[in-house]
């Protein structure tokens, strides 16, 4: 027994030995990983412009593995990321998986990202997705890349009804990020999510903190106008916006009818006029 045991530890050993001497082999010094990811940097480049991408994605996958210390190999593998994004979506996740395995403090919020944006929007993934958007706000490498994983993640928690966590989630980012954000964006979202919980009075005091409502963002959502104007029904300007939102959407007699009722409030008003007299 004592001497297939010893037989198995040599076994073991030599296995070990031996990959180890193939890596030394194989791997190029340190100070010469630059240099060398360089040359093979312009032979995958030459294939990519012959359109030989399964060459080139093979020539960057070894500058990541022959080359790891060189500042090479994280836009190598970034390189084989986004040549898979636009061929085989298996290969992007498997892809993916690998840079956030070795590069997540480079680029991770923007593959993270654009990986549960796949789950989300086209595999029918939520779950994963969630996941990776979670991954890419709490890795924070790159602010616009942060703020679109946000943004994903409040559809998610919308489109699922997790609406207090999207809720709490909003709060967070105005608080956190002040004037690095577009807060009315987040609000409206806030007011969304209010309304859907058949709290109108919470829907309307977010629609109260809004600063710019003739911003896109703001000024086409129609809840926003719909709120004020339930709260607010002297507000000319709510029925106005409230008709044209209407009108956006192709119900012309619709919009007319709040266009009258803000005429009514504010009769002098040329710019409700106009709107009356259009087709």
């Amino acid at each position: 027994m004592k001497s297939y045991i010893l037989g198995v530890v040599i076994g073991l050993l030599l296995v070990v030995a031996a990959v180890f001497t193939f890596k030394k082999m194989t791997s190029i010094p340190p100070a010469k990983q630059a240099n060398a990811a360089i040359e093979m940097t312009r032979k995958a480049l030459d294939f990519e412009k012959s359109g030989d991408m399964k060459a080139a994605v093979k020539m960057y996958k070894k500058i990541v593995k022959k080359c790891p210390s060189s500042g090479w190999a994280e836009l190598s593998l970034y390189r084989v990321f986004e040549i898979h994004a636009s061929e085989d979506k298996k290969k992007m996740i498997e892809t993916a998986d690998w840079y956030l395995k070795e590069f997540p403090r480079k680029r991770g919020s923007e593959i993270a990202t654009r990986v549960g944006e796949y789950y989300f929007l086209e595999s029918g993934s939520p779950e994963r997705a969630r996941k990776l958007f979670l991954h890419a706000v709490n890795l924070a490498t790159d602010p616009q890349w942060t703020i679109r994983a946000r943004d994903r993640l409040a559809d998610f928690y919308y489109r699922q009804g997790e609406f207090d966590k999207l809720i709490e989630m909003n709060n967070h980012v105005i608080e956190s990020l002040g004037d690095k954000v577009n807060a009315d964006h987040y609000r409206i979202l806030n007011l969304k999510a209010y309304w859907r919980q058949g709290a109108q009075k919470k829907a309307y005091d977010e629609a109260k903190k809004i600063k710019n409502n003739q911003q896109p963002v703001v000024k086409n959502e129609i809840l926003y106008w719909k709120v004020l104007s339930k709260f607010e029904p002297k507000n000319a300007e709510a029925l106005i916006y409230l008709g044209d939102a209407y009108r956006r959407m192709g119900f012309q007699e619709q919009a007319k009818t709040y266009w009258r009722a803000a005429a009514k409030i504010a009769p002098k008003n040329a710019e409700i006029r106009k709107r009356l007299k259009s087709k």
